[in-house]
């Protein structure tokens, strides 16, 4: 649990003078910073505690017993007996706390974990009177009790650029906001009393639930985005019929990341943005895939069902004179900047970001949207991973 809380510690030899824990906070993983009080200090001056390491499991007892020692870092002897802290430790001024000192760093993701339906109303209630979907993601899970908090950081900002830049343009061109910042939604079904928001969402107008949502993880762990997916396609009716999994990861000066394409039936789609493989490790991975499940399938041939290019007219298709004609004449298309190339039934993707998006989120969203045929597109990834790398690399916009 992401909050204060002060577990009974002995240490064995008892030390001279005599120590206490005051507080004990979990701030990594497998973490815990200790505020350890000198029994002869006076009040609440700083001179009287000093700050310690103990590395321990994701849980941690509430009696421990640390073998002491002169040394700042204390290795604890671990047992397999883990219990999670009581609920009642939980309260709207721990949360509020542990989001403030969050965002003192820049960034975090924050789990409340065991919380009693008897404080998760006051909770929410707190958090979202106090901060609104631009300042933090809240979602609270009924199955497992947990109250999840999901910060801005960077990449997440990053990425949201980019898909902002496509619903400014669809706005302009008529075609409403189709993607956008998902709101606070009820969940139901298995997760009655549920609480999600999305990162982004596609929800047709007058619906209850999105049809298709974007959830990113940067700081949040892989589990929890597989549980976000969970609540999104078993929580809402059968509504949600799709969700995209971005999850990023910083270490040192690299970057890794892939993002998953999960649907309702169970099927999922996986593709690495960065590093980018070889064209050998690629199919070395395909191969090795399809042996393991037969039901997943590469994320581009997925798209492809989805963004599914628009077929050529019939009154747009040339007669023979029309050919004749044309053969006597340069055919070299004459392109724009911004605009696509056609290559037979399939346009090549344009510089425009907008032009480009727009296709993906309008045919995602199953809605109509009135373009030109030739710039009906299916998702290019190379160059999404491009856009995306440039964004981190040079801190522009995507």
């Amino acid at each position: 649990m992401l909050t204060d809380i002060v577990p009974m510690v002995n240490f064995d030899p008892p030390p001279t003078p005599a120590l206490r824990v005051r507080r004990a906070k979990r701030v990594k993983r497998s973490s815990v910073k200790l505020e350890v009080e000198d029994s002869q200090s006076e009040g609440d001056h700083d001179h009287g505690f000093k700050e310690t390491n103990l590395t321990v499991p994701w849980s941690i007892e509430t009696n421990l017993t640390v073998p002491w020692n002169t040394e700042t870092n204390l290795t604890v002897p671990w047992n397999t007996v883990t219990t999670a802290p009581a609920a009642s430790t939980s309260t709207p001024r721990d949360s509020l706390t542990a989001i403030e000192k969050a965002q003192e760093k820049g960034s975090g993701y924050l789990l409340l974990e065991n919380i009693d339906a008897s404080v998760r109303a006051d909770i929410l209630k707190t958090i979202c009177e106090r901060f609104d979907s631009r300042d933090i993601k809240v979602g609270y899970d009924s199955v497992r009790k947990e109250i999840s908090m999901s910060l801005p950081d960077y990449l997440r900002e990053a990425g949201s650029v980019w898909m902002l830049t496509a619903v400014n343009w669809l706005s302009s061109h008529g075609h409403g906001r189709m993607l956008e910042p998902s709101p606070r939604c009820n969940m139901s079904g298995a997760y009655a009393g549920s609480i999600k928001e999305a990162d982004w969402q596609i929800r047709p107008r007058n619906s209850k639930f999105p049809t298709v949502v974007v959830e990113m993880g940067t700081s949040k762990p892989y589990n929890q985005l597989l549980r976000d997916k969970d609540l999104w396609l078993q929580g809402t009716k059968g509504v949600c019929s799709a969700v995209v999994l971005v999850n990023l990861k910083v270490e040192k000066d690299s970057i890794m990341g892939f993002v998953e394409l999960w649907r309702k039936d169970g099927s999922k789609s996986y593709h690495d943005i960065f590093p980018s493989s070889t064209a050998e490790e690629e199919k070395a991975t395909v191969k090795e895939e399809e042996k393991e499940e037969e039901k997943e399938v590469d994320l581009v041939e997925a798209l492809k069902n989805i963004f599914t290019p628009t077929p050529e007219p019939e009154d747009t298709k040339m007669t023979d004179g029309d050919k004749a004609t044309h053969e006597t004449e340069d055919d070299t298309p004459t392109v724009k900047d911004g605009e696509s190339t056609v290559e037979g039934n399939r346009a090549t993707p344009p510089d425009d970001p907008y032009l480009l998006a727009s296709e993906i989120f309008g045919h995602a969203a199953n809605l109509p949207v009135n373009m030109d045929p030739n710039t009906r597109l299916v998702l290019p990834l190379a160059e999404l991973r491009d856009r995306i790398m440039a964004s981190v690399t040079n801190g522009s916009s995507l």
